[in-house]
C-alpha cells in the first residue's frame, strides 16, 4: 500500500511539471511569433555618423562589397525591426546610443491612391545578410513587393547619416 501511495505521489509531482516544459517557447519561435527581424552591421569609422533606416522607392541596384575603408567591422550596430501594425514596423537602432521609432510602409503613391490605381497589399522579402550597394556604405535589408503583381515597389535600406547637431553645423560651414 505504501508503494502504491509513493508511486501515485511521484506521478502527481511529475505530471504537472511536464506541462510546464511543453509550454516553453524556443528563441526562434518567439522571434517568429513577434515578427522580429535583426541584423548586425559594421559602424561607420567616422564617429559623427550613425545608421538611419529608410523606406525608399525600388530602383535597379548593383550590389558591391562593404566599404572597409569607411566602415569599422570590429564595431557593430544592432538593427531590429518588429511588426507593430498593419503597415508599420517599430525599429530599434543600437549603435553609439539607443534609437527607436516607427517605420511606415506605403507602397502606393498619393496619386495612385486618389485614382484608386494601386493595390496596397504587400509582402516583404527580408535579407538574412544586408546587401551593400552604392559606395559600399549603404545596405539593403529588405525588398517590398506588391502582393498581387509581385512587382518590387520599395526597399528598406540602412544609410549612414550625421545626427549630431554640432557635426551638421560644422559640415554646413565647411560646404559654404
Amino acid at each position: 500500500m505504501n508503494t502504491y501511495r509513493l508511486a501515485l505521489l511521484l506521478l502527481m509531482l511529475l505530471f504537472p511539471a511536464s506541462h510546464t516544459f511543453a509550454q516553453k517557447l524556443s528563441h526562434d519561435e518567439l522571434i517568429e511569433i513577434l515578427g522580429i527581424q535583426s541584423w548586425r552591421v559594421a559602424m561607420p569609422k567616422d564617429e559623427s555618423m550613425e545608421w538611419s533606416i529608410e523606406v525608399v522607392d525600388y530602383s535597379p541596384l548593383k550590389y558591391v562589397n562593404p566599404n572597409t575603408a569607411r566602415l569599422n567591422p570590429k564595431k557593430k550596430a544592432l538593427i531590429v525591426l518588429r511588426e507593430s501594425g498593419k503597415n508599420s514596423y517599430a525599429f530599434t537602432l543600437k549603435q553609439s546610443g539607443m534609437g527607436q521609432g516607427e517605420l511606415e510602409i506605403n507602397i502606393c503613391s498619393e496619386r495612385e491612391k486618389r485614382e484608386n490605381d494601386c493595390d496596397d497589399s504587400f509582402e516583404i522579402e527580408w535579407f538574412e545578410v544586408p546587401k551593400p550597394f552604392d559606395d559600399g556604405t549603404k545596405f539593403v535589408i529588405a525588398e517590398i513587393k506588391q502582393m498581387v503583381r509581385q512587382v518590387p515597389r520599395k526597399r528598406i535600406i540602412l544609410e549612414p547619416v550625421r545626427y549630431r547637431l554640432a557635426d551638421n553645423m560644422k559640415e554646413n560651414r565647411r560646404l559654404q
